[in-house]
């Protein structure tokens, strides 16, 4: 199944006692896993990173039961890797960043060219009053 669906993910059997995983494991960076292996425990490993996948394709197996999972160097639970599965692509998270900044530059260049704006209309609106006759100079001066 997991094959069906693109994910090349190659799985070990573990038949051989705890004690040969724990001096096999001991040292290296997958140590964390040894309390998992108990009994009969299947290791998978995989270059692919994608987490929403291999859950997708777990759901249609129930014989495999996901308990952990290390990816970038860390050991995940089962609520862990549910997060990173439901979190966007990293395009789609730099497109919201960009857009949330460039969003506070545009509301500071409004607000800074707003007083410049609210002048310019006052001075055109006088003016305009001025030329028609209907303020006195007196009162423009002042």
């Amino acid at each position: 199944m997991l094959y069906d669906n693109n994910f090349d993910m190659k799985i070990h059997y573990n038949r051989e006692s705890r004690k040969v995983a724990t001096e096999a494991l001991t040292g290296t960076k997958f140590e964390p896993v040894l309390p998992l292996i108990i009994s009969r425990t299947a290791l998978g490993f995989c270059a692919d990173k994608n987490a929403a996948k291999l859950l997708q394709c777990l759901k249609k197996i129930p014989q495999y039961i996901l308990i952990g999972l290390i990816l970038e160097n860390r050991l995940l639970h089962r609520a862990d890797i549910e997060a990173i599965a439901k979190l966007s692509d990293i395009s789609s998270i730099r497109a919201q960043l960009c857009q949330t900044l460039q969003l506070s530059s545009v509301q500071l260049s409004q607000t800074l060219s707003a007083n410049q704006c609210t002048l310019s209309s006052s001075l055109s609106s006088l003016s305009s009053q001025v030329d028609l006759g209907n303020v006195k100079p007196e009162t423009v001066e002042s």
